[in-house]
């Protein structure tokens, strides 16, 4: 494991911006590496961009800023789908709300539960698309001494990641649930074993 983290820590010296360009180089001193000191900045007159368009929000579009990578696209697109399975969920929990069919319920239940769920761990998946969130998730991950940790955040919550990564493991948990309820009813007991 130490090795891999020190492999992981040689290869983190040079990176790339959200543009693509290097920015720094392996002879940099720090663990992410900054430019070289004695490095000529980037003039725009030369075609090059200034350090001052790196953080600047206002050079990028509003499309460019939110949906400018295939991670960002990836998970808003995510965003917005467990967004309309949450809506189609609760659509389903109003349904069956005076049903005395308890398949039904659980089934409208354990649906509105898992897009409720997959929305939450979608929102935490566009939050660490953002490249200077994906540059702190590494930082942090590649800097924290794991044995200060306590078991909850080693596993569950050291970060949005992880975070993300259990809501979406919780947000299966209903299927299991409705599956085991189709299984005990007799009518359709075979679409409960085909859901597990």
């Amino acid at each position: 494991m130490l090795k891999a983290l020190t492999n992981v820590r040689k290869e983190a010296r040079s990176w790339t911006d959200s543009f693509g360009n290097l920015v720094s180089s392996p002879s940099s001193s720090s663990m992410f590496g900054e430019p070289p000191k004695d490095a000529e900045k980037a003039s725009p007159a030369s075609g090059g961009l200034s350090d001052a368009s790196y953080d600047s929000d206002d050079d990028q579009g509003c499309c460019a800023r939110h949906f400018g990578t295939d991670a960002l696209l990836g998970s808003w697109c995510l965003a917005v789908a467990s967004a309309l399975y949450a809506l189609y969920g609760l659509d389903l929990v109003v349904d069956s709300w005076d049903s005395d069919d308890v398949t039904w319920v659980t089934f409208a239940w354990g649906n509105a539960v898992s897009g409720l769920l997959f929305t939450v761990g979608a929102c935490y998946f566009v939050n660490i698309s953002y490249p200077e969130e994906m540059e702190r998730c590494a930082r942090e991950a590649l800097t924290v001494d794991v044995s200060t940790l306590t078991f909850m955040e080693r596993t569950f919550t050291f970060n949005d990641m992880l975070l993300a990564t259990w809501s979406f493991e919780l947000g299966c948990v209903p299927y299991v649930v409705i599956a085991l309820a189709y299984l005990c009813d007799s009518d359709e007991a075979w679409l409960g074993g085909v859901m597990l």
